[in-house]
């Protein structure tokens, strides 16, 4: 399944955590039925739900983001912020619960899986594969020999000549150069089959088979992209109109801290409080 990067997301569900922050913004209010809620939120902010679903696994998946602007943030009243957060987090814990999420997460778990390393060439296989090569050479050759001038001929004549010495040498089963190519790929095979080693590795730690292992990876992601975030930073104007913080260090911060600092502090307090609730309940025993 190809997986579909949006585009730039809203800022709001992007503060709730790496992977599940990762949405189109949403506020979801308890007072709500999840059908109104999804419809209020995706109208509210421009976005289908499905979209907000490959939004929460392209996050999960990848934990990629592409950060906006807060305007849908500034579209909650300060005091509600929180509570929008702590809904949203309901609502993309629940949907990364589902049979649905699952499966597309294995969809795209498999796609992600390194190829396999193709076996070394025999030297059988060596010396047919030449001899073809040399093979197609002379036939393209003697294809374009009638119409060449004469001058071309002749050096067409050289070529042939020289062409087919070779491909009789490469029939020889005693020849020292196919013997020596296949000492070639074999040690090419090894080489190649290291890297695929650590490759398959990579990819078991990046995308584990046990979806509880990937959320735990994201939720402490996202607690230590998000902590120490100072929200009283202050800002000035910088090149073409931007933004920029004040305290240089602060222009060096991932772009998680500062998407932090953008949503402000209740958003992000929130956030960060159901992410650890969340990073507790699975590391409970079973």
């Amino acid at each position: 399944m190809k997986i579909r990067i949006k585009q730039p997301l809203k800022l709001i569900f992007r503060c709730l955590f790496v992977g599940l922050m990762i949405g189109a913004g949403s506020i979801l209010f308890y007072s709500f039925t999840m059908q109104k809620i999804q419809s209020d939120i995706w109208s509210q902010l421009g976005l289908h739900a499905e979209a907000a679903h490959e939004d929460i696994l392209q996050g999960f998946n990848t934990g990629f983001y592409n950060y906006y602007s807060a305007r849908s943030l500034k579209n909650i009243a300060l005091g509600e912020r929180a509570a929008a957060v702590n809904d949203i987090g309901k609502y993309v814990k629940s949907y990364v619960n589902s049979e649905a999420f699952k499966s597309q997460y294995e969809t795209f778990r498999m796609d992600a899986m390194p190829r396999d390393i193709p076996p070394a060439k025999t030297a059988d296989q060596i010396r047919e594969e030449s001899v073809g090569n040399y093979q197609d050479g002379i036939d393209n050759i003697k294809a374009a020999y009638d119409a060449a001038t004469p001058e071309i001929k002749v050096m067409y004549d050289e070529m042939l000549v020289s062409m087919e010495q070779q491909m009789n040498e490469f029939k020889d089963p005693e020849n020292e150069m196919v013997a020596f190519m296949a000492e070639g790929e074999k040690m090419s095979y090894v080489a190649r089959m290291q890297l695929h080693e650590e490759d398959i590795r990579n990819w078991e730690t990046k995308y584990p088979a046990d979806i509880h292992e990937l959320i735990v990876k994201r939720l402490e992601k996202f607690l230590e992209d998000t902590k120490d975030v100072d929200f009283t930073a202050a800002l000035k104007d910088g090149y073409g109109g931007k933004k920029i913080f004040v305290n240089p260090e602060y222009e060096r911060k991932r772009s998680e801290w500062k998407s932090a600092y953008r949503a402000g502090k209740d958003a992000t307090t929130a956030a960060r409080k159901f992410a650890q609730e969340w990073l507790t309940e699975l590391h409970a025993p079973k």
